[in-house]
């Protein structure tokens, strides 16, 4: 019997998952679309474009982003999304080790949740 490595089953199941991360300051049920617009990798660094909307109608609380590879990607203070608001965002993470073809980008809403995004690195 063959066994799948837990970072790929992950990656999978989250995969599965919609892409829209639901978070609010407010009430309501707002949602955030998370687009991967570009990813480019130069060694074991990867520059990830990402474009993120407020399709809802109450604002959106971003506290950062981490990955099923264990990193962890601290912005610079929360970012708060008005509802209607695009946003473009570059993020750059070295990945540790050997660089992996798939993994899960997670977007971190704190106490009100997370949204998965799958990555394609082209390894």
């Amino acid at each position: 019997m063959r066994r799948i490595p837990l970072a790929l089953l992950t990656s999978l199941l989250l995969s599965l998952a919609p892409l829209w991360a639901m978070a609010h300051l407010g009430h309501g049920a707002p949602g955030l679309a998370l687009d991967l617009e570009r990813v480019d990798r130069k060694g074991n660094t990867l520059t990830i474009e990402l474009r993120l909307e407020n399709a809802g109608e109450e604002p959106l609380l971003l506290q950062g982003f981490s990955t099923d590879l264990g990193e962890v990607i601290i912005l610079s203070g929360d970012r708060v999304l008005d509802a209607g608001e695009v946003e473009k965002m570059t993020l750059s993470l070295v990945v540790k080790g050997e660089m992996p073809g798939i993994f899960t980008l997670i977007a971190d809403f704190g106490e009100a949740g997370a949204g998965p995004v799958l990555v394609f690195t082209g390894a």
